[in-house]
């Protein structure tokens, strides 16, 4: 070591101690200098040293932000199906709260290896689908073409003067499982919000399928009518969305609208 950084070992012992300096040890032999090593372990970030020399930080805490938006959004939906299954038993509030908490502990196995499998699936989607482009744009490794639309229900906030919260929170969720139906392979949901679905594919025909089947479905449910738009060109990909749909909206005309009803 071009310096001694022993130190940063005191207060551990045996295997401790030796798997530190070892740590400290590859850490050198990576090119780590003793400030780094030592700015590192000051901030409670040594372990993750190795890691942060191969992924930037900056893509780790853009990593975080968006796993960790994606999980809050994982867990609101399983206390919403909690409490759903909770409330159809006829026990009172003490042992719904105990039965809820034991229904926590023995879906959580499960409920990890399917989030394992749903990325799994989605990151081997994501390689098929944009291989080609990524070969083809070589030279501009985070630009692709891509399609994006959005599709809204008319006249949502004025529904909201007139039906119950719960009520608008199902017309709500109806719509956006309608748009997951309607999907064509290629095509995803890259966000929702409330009464608005924005949809990405790098295939618009696939894309532009996708939403004329889902005004196609609401005409013959009892949703309000849907506007849809959309446009394609490249756009620049950022981790937050998938796709930065402001780029593609610059980048290209939108190719068509339609209006249901």
């Amino acid at each position: 070591m071009p310096e001694d950084l022993s130190d940063l070992a005191d207060g551990l012992e045996d295997r401790e101690r030796a798997a530190r300096l070892a740590l400290i040890e590859r850490l050198v032999d990576r090119g780590c200098t003793p400030e780094e090593i030592r700015d590192a372990h000051a901030r409670g970030r040594l372990t993750l040293l190795p890691l942060e020399l191969t992924v930037p930080l900056d893509a780790l805490v853009t990593i975080n932000r968006v796993v960790g938006r994606a999980m809050a959004t994982i867990a609101s939906a399983a206390r919403d199906t909690m409490e759903t299954l909770l409330a159809q038993t006829d026990v009172d509030e003490s042992v719904r709260a105990l039965r809820a908490a034991e229904a926590t502990e023995a879906l959580l196995p499960d409920f990890e290896q399917v989030l394992v499998y749903a990325l799994g699936e989605h990151v081997r989607e994501l390689v098929r689908l944009e291989a080609g482009t990524r070969l083809a744009r070589a030279g501009e490794p985070d630009v692709r073409e891509v399609g994006i639309a959005f599709a809204d229900l008319v006249d949502f906030t004025g529904l909201g003067d007139r039906l119950a919260p719960n009520e608008l929170a199902e017309v709500a969720e109806r719509f956006e499982s309608l748009a997951f139906e309607a999907l064509e392979p290629g095509v995803s949901v890259v966000k929702t919000i409330g009464d608005e679905v924005m949809l990405a594919s790098p295939d618009p025909p696939a894309l532009v399928a996708s939403v004329l089947a889902l005004i196609r479905t609401a005409d013959h449910s009892d949703l309000p009518p849907i506007r849809a738009g959309a446009a394609a060109g490249p756009a620049r990909h950022r981790a937050a969305t998938g796709t930065d749909a402001r780029s593609t909206s610059r980048a290209a005309s939108p190719r068509w609208r339609s209006r249901a009803r």
